[in-house]
């Protein structure tokens, strides 16, 4: 960290292609408090993968903005209520703070969301910072050229990545180019491509076929091979070069002080047609308005059901669970779901939940999308089922674990984990701690990153303080009002 802040602290562009865990949040966040402080800059705006974004404003600079940098810090929303607008114009207020506004990547390829970034932009000395990047690796897609028309109007421009190349080394021209015309031997990707690659001629039989195909009297620009097989890239060390002179590499085998751990909130907002349904059952659980009497245990646990989609049969009128939307990608949480994975495309990662239809639901949302079945765990799986998925996890033979931490959370080795992810968490202080161990390994050489989704403003947030602070759930609701829960 103290390497990558004296290189970059006060350069006008630059890349931090650090790998998860080693610090990369502090060290934009320590350039921003000195540029501020010397009187460059006066606004910072960050751009993230949704529910990233607002995990900045909760967590990351909380924790890492130094204290005497007064700041406003506010998450972008698509809700465009009123209380939303105040909150988006307490950053255009007179002062000498640091504003900070963070966003969804998402909300550039809106009319709404690329104007809110303009006019930020627009009116303040800013550093703009995209993280993780690669979501602007494509040069054709329309929130990259967004992003490479508002980073006209920064004044100092970071990206953020672990992982800058994903598919092949031409992944990094839009990176570049994002910091500056000057980063990139070359203005265009069509001359950026020939420079660094082959592809096969229009003549090769499978261009040819793929032409036929399509009808298509364009050739599509695929990579030629070597003969040894391997992708045909070259003046890689040129390449390379560009690359290290805006640039700092670090790698989490180079840290050997990481911890153990390393916790995030992945925030969700809820759907304004689940928000309007969950206001409609807590009103009539708070007036004894149900079919059969609720103790405040019940009310919270059904509270929490309807935070992750599902209205409970204890209130639906229909004696089974309902989904409240007809589409699973529809659900926030399980958008979560696909968002996390696509933000560590290379992790092996478990998802536990509470609750059995949840579990189906993430199997099913993940099998659509990577096309690959991911190893399942709970109390319906016969053993011979979980003892297989438990060894093709750890065999690496399946990248993604879904289980129920009471049947997989106690006693499972599961440390081939890079990622452990809590769509749900159960009210038990000792499943969760368990179930966090699971990863855990004397011989593991890196630490495990854990995530919990979180609805922002629900019952999730005490659920997760609750558990993160080692105190049991079930005597803090046993404990407190029921109706601060159900708030």
């Amino acid at each position: 960290q103290r390497i990558a802040l004296q290189m970059s602290a006060h350069a006008e562009y630059y890349g931090l292609f650090m790998e998860q865990r080693t610090g990369k949040s502090k060290v934009v966040l320590d350039t921003a408090a000195i540029q501020h402080r010397d009187g460059n800059i006066n606004a910072l705006l960050i751009i993230a993968p949704n529910g990233v974004h607002r995990n900045w404003i909760t967590d990351e600079i909380p924790t890492h903005l130094p204290d005497w940098t007064q700041r406003v810090a506010v998450a972008w929303s698509a809700a465009q209520t009123k209380k939303q607008t105040i909150v988006l114009e307490s950053l255009f207020a007179p002062g000498h703070h640091l504003r900070i506004l963070t966003m969804n990547i998402e909300a550039l390829a809106t009319k709404r969301g690329e104007e809110s970034a303009r006019r930020f932009l627009n009116a303040t000395e800013c550093m703009m910072v995209i993280d993780e990047s690669t979501r602007i690796k494509s040069p054709t897609a329309k929130v990259t050229k967004v992003a490479l028309k508002l980073a006209t109007h920064a004044k100092l421009r970071r990206v953020l990545n672990g992982t800058p190349v994903t598919q092949s080394p031409l992944d990094v021209y839009s990176q570049l180019l994002f910091l500056s015309e000057d980063a990139v031997p070359v203005q265009s990707y069509v001359a950026f491509k020939s420079r660094y690659a082959d592809f096969m001629s229009p003549s090769h039989p499978m261009i040819a076929a793929i032409m036929r195909k399509s009808g298509s009297r364009f050739a599509p620009q695929i990579v030629a091979t070597n003969a040894d097989g391997t992708p045909a890239y070259k003046n890689l060390e040129e390449l390379k070069q560009w690359v290290d002179k805006c640039c700092y590499r670090v790698t989490r085998k180079e840290c050997a002080d990481l911890p153990e751990k390393l916790y995030k909130r992945w925030q969700v907002e809820l759907a304004p047609k689940q928000s309007g349904i969950i206001k409609q059952y807590l009103a009539a659980m708070k007036k004894g308005e149900t079919p059969e009497p609720i103790n405040k245990m019940v009310a919270v646990m059904l509270y929490q059901r309807m935070v992750c989609g599902i209205i409970p049969k204890q209130l639906s009128g229909e004696g089974a669970h309902v989904r409240i939307f007809e589409k699973l990608e529809d659900n926030p949480r399980l958008q979560a779901v696909l968002e996390i994975i696509e933000a560590y495309p290379d992790a092996s990662i478990i998802f536990w939940a509470r609750f059995k239809l949840d579990l189906h639901d993430i199997c099913a949302v993940i099998e659509t999308a990577t096309g690959v079945k991911p190893a399942r765990y709970w109390g319906d799986i016969s053993n011979d089922e979980r003892e297989e998925a438990k060894k093709a996890f750890q065999e690496k033979r399946v990248q993604y674990f879904v289980g129920q931490q009471g049947a997989g959370g106690v006693g499972l080795p599961l440390h081939a984990a890079d990622v452990m992810c809590y769509f749900s968490n159960s009210f038990s202080l000792y499943e969760r701690l368990q179930s966090e161990d699971r990863a855990e390994n004397m011989l593991k050489q890196t630490g495990t990153l854990v995530i919990d989704i979180e609805a922002t403003g629900t019952v999730d947030t005490k659920i997760i303080n609750a558990l993160r602070s080692k105190r049991d759930v079930a005597d803090l609701i046993t404990g407190d009002d029921s109706n601060g829960w159900l708030e």
